[in-house]
């Protein structure tokens, strides 16, 4: 397999890759929709260094000498909005919705069923999902594969509720208590996710070649990755969420960015499933803007939704990421985005 090996960084100005033709003045959604805008930035221009043994890469960063090591590659599809893989329990596949938002991943009961997983009657899971609470003995789990990395997973959380219609025909959901394990590059453009060793490497740059801006103010815990927002210029902090189909926002973030009571009366609805048992109707609302890293979306549509306060002020969903190569560290925290050479859309709703 041939390895693309980062190169030492360069730092240039915006306005000097545009004139290059490394970075787009406008990434614009298809069909019309609001566009999105880079504002100024500072990107990383990757150029080679020197490849590892067993193909890893060091890299810049905090700690000296850190080095990521090349696990496995993972194919990963798009269905619907939303990015499957494919997992392997005791032997059988399982179809999972890869969820950063998910603090624990999760088969179906039908899944359950399928796969002949016997239930853990002493440990049990209460989930939380939009549209109300769940609860069920767990699963027992002999073999959990991932890609060529077989991992220690002993048990895992049983959802009693289907997850049908836009999340096509899931076995469950892959969450952070699975992802955080690893380094994680994440390319929905090309459908795969290749994962790496040392997650907790603090990088200066992303190990792949080509421009990429480093998001300022991720944090991290309690198996969640935040990132800054900003509805109506009103600051906030979202969970990266490859679960929800759209970003959404808090009621909260909502309200401190000045809706009013009579702007929610007035709004329209929309029907949310998540993985809960029932459905939520859930208010729309047009804000000015939506600001997530350097990236400026202007009159935007966003779900208002009922979320606890661990989630934060919204969630960043796969419209967002379904058009990025993206690197994704929970345990550093970190998380870098490609920046195309051609003109890309960022999401459109």
């Amino acid at each position: 397999m041939t390895h693309i090996l980062p190169r030492c960084a360069t730092w240039f100005a915006p306005h000097r890759l545009v004139r290059q033709g490394l970075l787009p003045r406008g990434l614009l959604p298809r069909g019309g929709g609001h566009a999105w805008v880079v504002l100024g930035m500072v990107v990383a221009l990757l150029g080679g260094c020197t490849a590892l043994p067993n193909g890893g890469y060091r890299v810049g960063g905090t700690r000296t000498g850190c080095t990521l090591s090349r696990l496995a590659v993972v194919p990963v599809s798009s269905q619907g909005g939303l990015l499957f893989v494919t997992v392997r329990i005791d032997g059988k596949p399982a179809h999972l919705v890869l969820d950063t938002g998910a603090q624990r991943s999760l088969l179906t009961e039908a899944a359950v069923r399928r796969l002949g997983l016997p239930s853990d009657p002493g440990h049990g899971t209460r989930t939380w999902g939009i549209g109300g609470p769940s609860s069920a003995p767990d699963a027992v789990v002999r073999r959990f594969t991932l890609g060529r990395v077989a991992l220690n997973l002993p048990r895992i959380t049983v959802g009693r509720f289907q997850l049908a219609g836009l999340h096509g025909t899931a076995d469950g959901m892959l969450g952070a208590d699975v992802l955080r394990l690893f380094g994680i590059d994440l390319d929905a453009t090309t459908g795969r996710m290749v994962l790496y060793r040392n997650p907790a490497c603090r990088l200066g740059r992303p190990p792949w070649a080509g421009p990429a801006v480093d998001i300022p103010g991720v944090t991290g815990g309690s198996n969640r990755l935040r990132l800054p927002i900003a509805v109506n210029g009103v600051g906030g902090m979202a969970t990266l969420d490859t679960g929800a189909q759209t970003t959404a926002v808090s009621l909260r973030l909502a309200l401190r960015a000045g809706v009013t009571a009579s702007s929610l009366a007035g709004d329209r609805y929309a029907v949310a499933r998540g993985a809960a048992p029932h459905p939520v109707r859930v208010r729309l609302q047009r804000f000015r803007s939506l600001q997530v890293g350097p990236w400026l979306a202007r009159d935007p549509v966003l779900p208002i939704l009922p979320l606890p306060a661990g989630v934060g002020d919204g969630l960043v969903g796969e419209d967002f990421l379904l058009h990025r190569r993206v690197w994704l560290s929970f345990a550093a925290p970190q998380m870098f985005v490609a920046v195309p050479n051609a003109r890309t859309p960022l999401a459109s709703r």
